[in-house]
């Protein structure tokens, strides 16, 4: 059920969105909020106009305007104003938008500085505590998410280098991958009761995985390795661990 929601298409997101859009809706990995027109700061101007067929489509150009932060919308019109904070495109006065629709952008992820927003889903890294792989998985369940999983070299990139940012003494980080076939190298990406793609080869520290107490069947992110993974024992290592929600 949580994986369904990464799944949707932005067309899909657009269509239910023209469907019910109401006082708030999501877009992508950011929600739109109705708000009265006098709670924009005066700080905020005109960074791009333009003409749309749907209040939909206003916000997803708002999605993709990363200095958006508030949008405006005409329904007789069919005009569509974005407002940020920087390259402004004409003077803009409140007063003259009176009889619009305004929303405002928020990020998906809960507003707190524990979450990072990266790759169409929210992260939480957890340092606070060291638990085994099972009670890692059991924790982020528990919390509506499921143990990361790694789904492209560019995210496994930026994570390597997040990690490495927050770590200084030995430690590793419990990810959500299991060995679910009868090799060594037969390690999957799992969430809840599903099975995503294969463990990449090149994610791998040298000579891992390995199996050397030959029950590492779970996965970790290890400083000792470069925040490369390696094959660690279910049950026994205890480790920070990172929760994904998707989005």
């Amino acid at each position: 059920m949580v994986r369904a929601k990464m799944l949707f298409s932005v067309n899909l997101c657009i269509v239910l969105t023209i469907c019910c859009f109401g006082t708030r809706a999501l877009f992508s990995n950011h929600y739109f909020t109705q708000i009265p027109i006098n709670n924009i700061p005066s700080i905020y101007h005109s960074v791009a106009s333009l003409t749309v067929s749907t209040k939909a489509l206003c916000g997803i150009h708002c999605v993709r305007k990363p200095s958006c932060r508030y949008f405006l919308f005409n329904v007789t019109s069919l005009s569509c104003n974005l407002l940020g904070l920087d390259n402004p495109t004409d003077a803009f006065d409140l007063n003259n938008y009176v009889t619009w629709e305004v929303f405002t952008l928020e990020s998906a992820c809960p507003n707190s500085k524990q979450y990072i927003e990266q790759f169409d889903k929210c992260i939480k890294i957890n340092t606070h505590i060291q638990l085994n792989w099972f009670d890692a998985q059991t924790a982020c369940e528990n919390d509506g998410g499921t143990l990361m999983i790694i789904n492209s070299d560019a995210e496994f990139e930026f994570f390597q280098q997040l990690f490495a940012s927050l770590i200084v003494s030995p430690d590793f980080f419990h990810l959500g991958a299991r060995m679910l076939g009868p090799a060594y190298d037969d390690f999957y990406w799992v969430y809840g009761a599903n099975v995503g793609a294969k463990v990449k080869s090149n994610h791998w520290a040298p000579s891992q995985p390995d199996n050397l107490f030959e029950d590492e069947y779970c996965i970790a992110s290890r400083s000792d390795d470069n925040f490369y993974l390696n094959d660690i024992t279910c049950a026994w290592y205890q480790g920070f661990y990172v929760c994904e929600y998707f989005l």
